[in-house]
């Protein structure tokens, strides 16, 4: 430290200046500069940051601060200046591990070079990319998700269908930063879509662009059908139970027929038929149906076809089991005995005292317990049989049914034995059964000498009196009064008269015998030696004949099997005067109590007709019904068309119907008899029966109750509701109902004469919907608004006259109409014309006032002119309509005259 003295005089000080004061200035010693230090965070997660340094010296000096991200080679500029900090937040840094230096560019800057620091600046990762190794596998089949590494993340997060399934930590993947690679498998068919984000102390990026992956159900051999019953008469639907497939397959289901019973699968497959939504599963012929099914996946690729079942389709047998005989329990077969002599047997006697029935089994039976046999002895009932008795096998292995029996009473017993389908609900013999077959026992009795015949008489037929005899002729019409004649040709085993005879039956019962082969006149109109029998009949009806050949044994007269039945029909040529009875209506299928005056169903469903036969009709095809819908012919039909008793097992008649458009059908039935050579109604018809009303209903249809109030179901985009429509005291309103309600409305509706027509009406976005009158008269709009619905009823416009209907070319008509008062919002009247060639035009909007217009018109032909009225949202109601027929005027050159004059055309 260094002192300065300064010396003064003493005169000076005395008076009063003192020249020599002593001052001391203190001067500090220079302070040699040093290198500043910078204060930079090790890392940070805001890229604004500050950077501090501080010179000792205290002077100032032009720094420069510049950065360097990892990995590059050049250095940037942060700052520039002679401030000791600097904020980073005027520069935009991504997230990275960066260099700092300081240096300074003064003569006198004590930085030798440059200073530096490193700081680590945690940004938000960018987003990353997600792959799969496959986009569509099938479940449970394992597939990689991938996805590469992004810089300064810490974690991953998986999201799967937008749900988070996995946080993967950094730290346990690859520290080289290769791509990451995921294990995944799905159980469960569907779309998955995969995606990624990368996160760290400063957050998550966003989600990356997904990856989907369909998984789907692999197509499989499925399992084969099932059904409600191995066998279906003729003319029944078939209830099949299909398999069910797994969700994102398809199935589809296929039916063969006219195979053998026996066919292999392979050939059923081939040209097989697929069943779609309008195949009927209904048969009309006897035969098998195989169902099948197949699988198809995503990509189309089809399993193979399932294995088959098998559905035989029957009617009621018509042959007699063949090789129906008789044996002694131990005795050889022997297929041609008839007659067999039995001792009398207790039901505990030894098997050895017993006998044996043996048949054929019929290729005409369902399986069982719809197909059985029905075995008769002495016309009554004895049993029901079903299958073999399988421990008669080992005595008896020639593959016929058989039945081990007794007889403990001494006479004559004849068996027969029919094969059998349940065509109903119960069992019918008459119904379901075919032929007999017989043999006879003799218990305690020698077989007679004379046997009984075994077979039924060969070319039983019927024909007019004096016709051409055709042997295969079954059926015949007749008039009252009318002969009519049974021929037959004698059989080898009937025995000469008078032990041989032949037996008529009628009706099922016993009716007339017949020794000679016909009368004298007969064997001249017929001299073949054949036997014939003439007849008449006064009663109108129908008759049932067979023949059957008779002996007589010794023990009474025999008969053998009935031949085929001959039907008679006696017409009765009368008009019925009573109507026809009980005429209802029902579903099809549904049971019969069920039965209505009216019925409401979908279009295209199946409802049945029915009603009373009429005893004033003749049998067909002289007596018949007529069947009439609005009024209108719907179609005729005969009395012997019974199809449908097998589903209805009474005497009621029936019509099956299909309609496939809306609206309501009323039906009425007549009773009718051919009374002349052509069909004529009202000769032939009888009164018509009380109308049964039916209903059709599609999705626009609009239903009413006995009040006039219309109910309907909204369209499925504004939410499938219920909606009432009631008029009281001129004014409509709308309500709300549950459509839970409407399974307890709906017996009470029918399908009103308003149709639903849906569109932008009010000119918005909204769907409005618009019910339309069947004679256009009456249009309601609802108009959907923001509160509900906005109820407008549009009329046509009254009183659509024309001054002139009937007008030559060059002439004009005026047009005049009037609007109800139930229309008060009409502002315009829209005009129109549909000319002679079919094309429409737009004449003009009127005002309200302006409720008229005339026309120059100059087309010949019709001219339809139409007009409606119209509110000021251009909404429209419906059209009244007119004709006015245009004349073309004939130009005739008139020399006396000299001009031409218009005269009006014949």
């Amino acid at each position: 430290m260094l002192a300065f003295i300064t010396f003064l005089p003493l005169s000076a000080v005395a008076s009063g200046w003192v020249p020599n004061v002593i001052h001391f200035i203190n001067h500090s010693p220079a302070i040699e500069p040093r290198e500043p230090v910078i204060q930079v965070p090790e890392s940070v997660v805001d890229s604004a940051f500050t950077i501090n340094w501080s010179m000792y010296d205290g002077q100032q000096y032009n720094f420069l601060l510049e950065y360097q991200l990892a990995g590059e080679t050049d250095w940037h500029t942060l700052y520039q200046g002679t401030e000791t900090s600097f904020n980073t937040s005027s520069v935009a840094l991504a997230g990275g591990d960066y260099q700092i230096r300081l240096s300074c560019n003064d003569a006198t800057c004590p930085i030798q070079g440059y200073i530096s620091d490193n700081i680590t600046l945690i940004a938000i990762p960018v987003i990353p990319v997600v792959t799969s190794s496959v986009n569509v596998t099938p479940i449970s089949t394992g597939f990689v998700i991938n996805f590469g590494q992004v810089s300064q993340a810490e974690y991953y997060q998986l999201f799967e269908n937008e749900r988070l399934i996995e946080t993967i930590n950094s730290e346990a993947l690859p520290a080289d930063g290769s791509p990451v690679s995921l294990d995944k498998q799905q159980a469960a068919a569907g779309d998955y879509l995969y995606a990624l984000r990368a996160c760290n102390d400063a957050g998550c990026s966003e989600l990356s662009a997904s990856t989907t992956v369909m998984v789907y159900v692999p197509a499989i051999k499925p399992q084969a059908p099932l059904t409600s019953a191995l066998a279906y008469p003729v003319n029944t639907s078939l209830e099949v139970f299909w398999t069910q497939v797994d969700a994102g397959l398809t199935a589809q289901y296929f039916y063969r027929t006219g195979q053998e019973a026996e066919a292999l699968n392979e050939d059923i497959y081939q040209q097989a038929v697929e069943i779609t939504a309008e195949t009927e599963l209904n048969f009309d012929e006897s035969g098998y149906v195989w169902l099948f099914v197949k699988v198809c996946d995503v990509l189309n690729t089809c399993s193979e076809y399932s294995d088959v079942t098998k559905i035989q389709i029957f009617t009621k047998p018509e042959s007699a089991p063949e090789i129906f005989t008789a044996t002694m329990y131990g005795a050889p077969l022997d297929t041609e005995v008839k007659m067999l002599s039995v001792p009398v047997a207790e039901d505990s006697a030894p098997a050895e005292e017993k006998f044996v029935l043996h048949w054929q089994p019929s290729n005409e039976l369902a399986p069982s317990p719809i197909g059985y046999y029905k075995l008769e002895r002495n016309g009554e009932l004895d049993r029901y049989s079903f299958s073999d008795e399988n421990w008669l096998n080992s005595i008896y292995p020639e593959g016929l049914f058989k039945r081990l029996l007794n007889l403990n009473t001494q006479g004559k017993y004849k068996y027969s034995i029919q094969a059998c389908n349940q065509m109903g609900d119960r069992r019918d013999s008459a119904a379901d059964c075919g032929a007999k077959a017989s043999v006879n026992i003799y218990v305690d009795m020698p077989i007679p000498l004379v046997p009984p015949p075994e077979k039924v008489p060969d070319n039983v037929s019927v024909s007019h009196y004096g016709e051409v005899i055709d042997n295969a002729r079954l059926s015949i019409s007749v008039e009252t009064g009318e002969k009519f004649v049974l021929h037959w040709q004698p059989s080898d085993e009937v025995a000469a008269n008078p032990t041989g005879s032949y037996h008529i039956f009628r009706n099922g019962e016993s009716w007339l015998h017949a020794y000679g082969t016909a009368t004298s006149a007969l064997e001249r109109l017929y001299p073949d030696g054949w036997f014939h029998r003439q007849f008449t009949l006064d009663t109108p009806g129908t008759y049932v004949y067979t023949v059957a050949g008779c002996n007589d044994t010794g023990y009474g007269r025999e008969c053998g099997p009935q031949s085929p039945e001959i039907e008679v029909l006696v017409n009765n040529n009368v008009q019925p005067v009573n109507p026809v009875k009980n005429l209802a209506v029902s579903a099809y299928d549904a049971p019969i109590y069920s039965l209505s005056q009216s019925i409401l169903l979908e279009k295209n469903k199946k409802f049945v007709l029915h009603f009373q036969h009429s005893n004033e009709i003749s049998p067909p095809p002289k007596g018949f019904y007529k069947t009439s819908v609005n009024g209108e012919l719907e179609s005729y039909n005969y009395a012997n068309d019974t199809w449908l008793n097998g589903l209805y097992p009474d005497d009621l008649f029936r019509r099956l119907k299909t309609l496939v458009s809306a609206g309501n059908y009323i039906y009425t039935v007549q009773a009718c008899n051919l009374t002349g050579t052509k069909r004529d109604d009202e000769k032939d018809c009888g009164p018509a029966s009380e109308p049964v009303t039916v209903g059709i209903y599609d999705d626009l249809s609009v239903f009413s109750d006995s009040n006039g109030d219309l109910y309907f179901f909204t369209p499925q985009s504004q939410g499938q509701k219920l909606l009432k429509l009631s008029l009281n005291d001129g004014v409509w309103s709308l309500t709300e109902l549950a459509t839970t309600l409407w399974d307890s409305l709906v017996s009470g509706l029918s399908v009103s004469d308003y149709r639903l027509e849906i569109g932008l009406f009010s000119g918005d976005d909204i769907e409005d919907i618009k019910l339309v009158h069947s004679d256009s008269t009456k249009v309601l709009f609802l108009m959907q608004s923001a509160s509900g619905y906005d109820i407008r009823l549009n009329l046509a416009p009254q009183s659509f006259t024309v001054d002139r209907a009937v007008i030559e070319t060059g002439e004009t008509v005026k047009l005049n109409w009037q609007m109800s008062a139930d229309f008060p919002q009409a502002v315009t009247y829209n005009l129109f014309v549909e000319k002679p060639d079919g094309s429409p035009r737009y004449l003009f909007a009127g005002n309200v006032n302006g409720q008229s217009h005339e026309r120059l018109i100059n087309m010949a032909g019709e001219h339809k002119f139409f007009v409606q009225a119209c509110e000021s949202d251009n909404v429209c109601g419906a059209t009244s309509s007119l004709t006015v027929t245009v004349i073309q005027g004939t130009v005739i050159n008139t020399e006396l005259l000299g001009v031409p004059v218009i005269s009006q055309a014949n």
